[in-house]
């Protein structure tokens, strides 16, 4: 297993929505890594440039770029 951190934020819809529904964004993370073989350590809420970072465990890079791929153009995220 690898450990990677990845940052990130949100398109402004994404987090408009976010807000709205009061959504746990971390369970859909989860929901992304696991099928995968990963394990979401953590997410964390950034202020600055990079609005949010996870960390996780992934079996290989391979894994890793699926789920940042995924997020980026599936769930409203900008590396």
């Amino acid at each position: 297993m690898i450990t990677m951190m990845l940052q990130f934020k949100y398109t402004s819809d994404a987090m408009k929505a976010i807000f709205l529904s009061g959504e746990d964004r971390s369970e859909a993370i989860r929901k992304m890594i696991q099928p995968l073989g990963g394990n979401l350590i953590c997410t964390y809420g950034m202020q600055g440039q990079d609005y949010h970072m996870m960390i996780a465990e992934f079996p290989s890079m391979k894994e890793y770029i699926a789920v940042a791929a995924k997020g980026i153009f599936l769930g409203g995220a900008i590396a």
